[in-house]
């Protein structure tokens, strides 16, 4: 059975600004988040059960996070931040780069709404179409399972050498991945506007147009997750020339650092990097960062071929 830590008070305050096409309500971060990657050197190699990683004592699924203050009026309907709506919705599926089901809350007018709409409008497209008018829908909170559900056990790797290249492989894959939040290189001598988006040329190596790309991300990671992020036309070709869109992002000011522990099957070349997420808050008076014991987790799965580690699931961690 998979092992994880017991999550106390999911706090998570994940907020994007995106310049041009993105929801215009974000708001960017101050406070940058700090990751640690932890290397233990050990000559055994330790069962997974052995590890501080417990089985959940919880319910398999978290309480609500709440967005919204929301309550149902006499006749039934629901009322949030001035706003009238017929229905609450419970939408579960999963997002494409996650390894757990996630429940998005909304209360709405339309009827019916799918889930790849629900995730996408709860905060997590870069595309304004993929929001809602207040008028029709509201995200007002999330659940999501506390377990992935990967029957795989693997062992816990103890050798350095591995460790540190599954590691420096995930480094890799987190750069490639913070390309599609905003941290993308690019030419801003050459761009093009499209609709209230602006788009500069792409400024990597060997990197021109989208064949290249797709080449490049298939070394770190599977082609579910390739599909998923290309779909969004974050990346476009122009004339031959591949351009990305001008975007930023916010961070997670919750987050005091992150260590990680590396777990594998030798024989089936799977495992997974399991994310242990520190979380903060900050002092009323001076604003200093204080650890809250908070600890929550997330699960990176991965195959090693024959670039190295490539990831099926990459949860966002920033």
């Amino acid at each position: 059975m998979r092992k994880r830590i017991s999550l106390v008070g999911l706090i998570l305050l994940i907020m994007m600004l995106l310049t041009g096409c993105g929801k215009g309500q974000s708001e960017s971060k101050e406070n940058i988040l700090s990751e640690s990657i932890s290397v233990e050197v050990s000559s055994e190699t330790v069962s997974k059960g052995e590890k501080s990683v417990e089985p959940s004592t919880e319910s398999d699924i978290e309480e609500e996070t709440p967005l919204h203050a929301y309550r149902q009026s006499d006749d039934g309907t629901w009322e949030c931040d001035g706003y009238v709506y017929k229905y609450r919705l419970e939408i579960t599926g999963r997002v494409p780069n996650s390894a757990y089901d996630t429940t998005y809350v909304f209360l709405s007018n339309i009827e019916d709404i799918s889930f790849d709409r629900a995730w996408k409008a709860a905060g997590y497209s870069s595309n304004s179409n993929d929001y809602f008018s207040s008028e029709d829908a509201v995200c007002v909170g999330w659940e999501r399972a506390n377990r992935s559900n990967t029957d795989a056990d693997y062992s816990l790797v103890t050798d350095s050498a591995l460790k540190e290249k599954i590691l420096a492989d995930y480094e890799e894959a987190y750069g490639y991945w913070m390309w599609f939040a905003g941290s993308a290189p690019m030419d801003g001598d050459f761009v093009k506007e499209e609709e209230d988006c602006h788009y500069y040329a792409f400024d990597y190596p060997g990197i021109t147009t989208m064949d290249e790309l797709t080449k490049l991300l298939k070394t770190r990671f599977s082609d579910e997750i390739i599909q998923f992020k290309l779909e969004d036309e974050f990346f476009k070709d122009y004339d031959g020339r591949l351009y990305v869109m001008d975007a930023a992002r916010g961070s997670d000011s919750s987050i005091n650092h992150v260590d990680y522990e590396v777990y594998y099957d030798q024989g089936k070349k799977e495992g997974e990097i399991v994310a242990l997420i520190y979380r903060q808050s900050f002092d009323e008076k001076t604003y200093e960062p204080y650890l809250t014991g908070e600890v929550d987790v997330e699960y990176i799965l991965f195959t090693i071929q024959d670039d190295g580690a490539v990831f099926s699931t990459f949860p966002t961690i920033w």
